[in-house]
């Protein structure tokens, strides 16, 4: 029987982030996409936009590029082992964050998909996670 602590989210973790393991050695520091700081950016950098956005004159790729504004600043926390092409570490800034959010598609849809993923910030699995 499910209880209603299974669906308990830790509110801390979904703003701090939690780190996952992408894939080659690479973790990204990753917080939910409900975590009111992201959700208070984005309002942020979209309020003066208002009037495009409802006159419809504001494109799908200007509000992706928004999105990942916010996004940079507020989900994608951080990251180990990320080299550039010659094999230096990209240290975490905001910018970086940015820039590689703009560069990569899959590694954007990978963020966005942990950051949708409910499960990933729940009590329980935060609980286990400090046993390990």
């Amino acid at each position: 029987m499910a209880s209603l602590k299974d669906f308990m989210v830790d509110a801390k973790k979904e703003v701090d982030g939690v780190w996952v393991e992408i894939g080659d050695g690479l973790k990204m520091l990753i917080a939910g996409a409900d975590n009111p700081e992201y959700r208070k950016y984005r309002d942020k950098i979209l309020k003066p936009l208002i009037r495009k956005v409802r006159s419809k004159r504001l494109t799908n790729d200007d509000l992706e590029d928004l999105t990942k504004r916010a996004m940079a600043r507020h989900i994608l926390l951080g990251w180990e082992n990320l080299d550039d092409d010659a094999g230096k570490p990209i240290p975490y800034s905001h910018e970086k964050a940015l820039s590689i959010l703009r560069e990569s598609r899959e590694l954007f849809n990978i963020v966005v998909g942990y950051a949708d993923d409910q499960a990933m910030f729940r009590e329980e699995n935060n609980e286990e996670a400090e046993k390990n």
